[in-house]
């Protein structure tokens, strides 16, 4: 078995700090916008098939689906059999607003935000693009290690975002039957048990105000 010290020497010797940041800056330069057409939003489409699915296949994953709903599914199967751990990402950012260049995709030095080293400007890095960059990154230095994992990794990139309903995840429970004994999503820098949750309500207003 593995110890927890001898999985750090690995992880540091096959992660790439800059190939992680040239992720990110790539990302953060496509445009994947909040629009009325949410889900359907082409440019979100664009950035699942034109950058994120290309990005999986060259770090080496062969086993990538995307479904009816612009839903990615990619699976890692090397060797697990100790169940299914699914990592739940989004494509969708918030729209960009009144932002100047908001997909500039543009490396500044943190000191001016307060911050130490450099960040990343851009639309939706602070939402799900530095955990996508992050998660990608996670799976190249998976891959390149050549552990023998004990779970099969199901990472899922989903079309919706922050304010989609529940339209994309009910897709890939019911339309394609996606399921999973451990479930993670993107959040704080803490391990929780349970997720906070939205209901989806529709409302008939009658009458005048």
């Amino acid at each position: 078995m593995t110890s927890d010290a001898e999985l750090r020497n690995t992880i540091l010797k096959h992660f790439d700090k800059d190939y992680t940041k040239d992720l990110l800056v790539r990302l953060a330069s496509k445009p994947s916008p909040q629009t009325e057409l949410y889900e359907r939003e082409p440019l979100v489409h664009q950035y699942i098939t034109d950058l994120v699915k290309p990005e999986l296949e060259e770090i080496g994953i062969r086993d990538i689906a995307i479904d009816d709903n612009m839903n990615l599914i990619a699976r890692i199967r090397n060797g697990g059999s100790r169940g299914r751990i699914l990592w739940l990402d989004y494509a969708m950012s918030w729209a960009a607003g009144t932002m100047k260049e908001p997909f500039i995709g543009k490396v500044l030095d943190g000191k001016q935000f307060g911050l130490k080293g450099e960040v990343v400007r851009g639309r939706g890095v602070s939402e799900y693009k530095s955990c996508t960059a992050s998660w990608i990154s996670a799976l190249k230095t998976i891959l390149r290690s050549g552990l023998e994992l004990p779970s099969e990794i199901v990472y899922v990139m989903s079309s919706g975002g922050h304010a989609s309903q529940s339209d994309c995840i009910a897709h890939l429970y019911f339309n394609d039957h996606l399921a999973a004994d451990w479930g993670v999503c993107i959040g704080e820098t803490s391990i929780k048990v349970g997720n906070p949750g939205s209901i989806d309500t529709n409302l008939n207003i009658h009458g005048k105000t």
